[in-house]
């Protein structure tokens, strides 16, 4: 019951604002839980054309691609993903190189 409730309300969120990514996210998720895997797969779509470097978006994606039946696309998503880890954890890693530290005096 609680997944449905969520479900709606995030076809609301949906209805309301279509370029809300998260929204999209979740009912991916969702709906892959649900195993609706056509709806998984749209809403993933949907949040990647809004948001290239979702990565919640592009692993949905990748769920409803292994367990439809096209494939095709399912090489080239999983390099991508890989991809954008290795650029995130390469951002994180410059963006946390340099760290400022005010130190305090010590009795003289």
């Amino acid at each position: 019951m609680c997944g449905v409730l969520a479900t709606r309300e995030d076809e609301q969120a949906v209805n309301l604002n279509a370029q809300f990514v998260l929204a999209h996210d979740t009912l991916a998720g969702l709906f892959l839980k649900s195993n609706q895997i056509n709806l998984a797969e749209h809403h993933a779509r949907k949040a990647l054309r809004l948001l290239p470097s979702d990565q919640a978006a592009l692993y949905h994606l990748i769920q409803a691609l292994r367990r439809s039946d096209d494939k095709k696309e399912l090489p080239d998503s999983i390099k991508r993903i890989g991809d954008l880890c290795r650029e995130s954890r390469e951002k994180e890693a410059l963006q946390n190189r340099y760290k400022i530290f005010e130190v305090e005096p010590g009795p003289k």
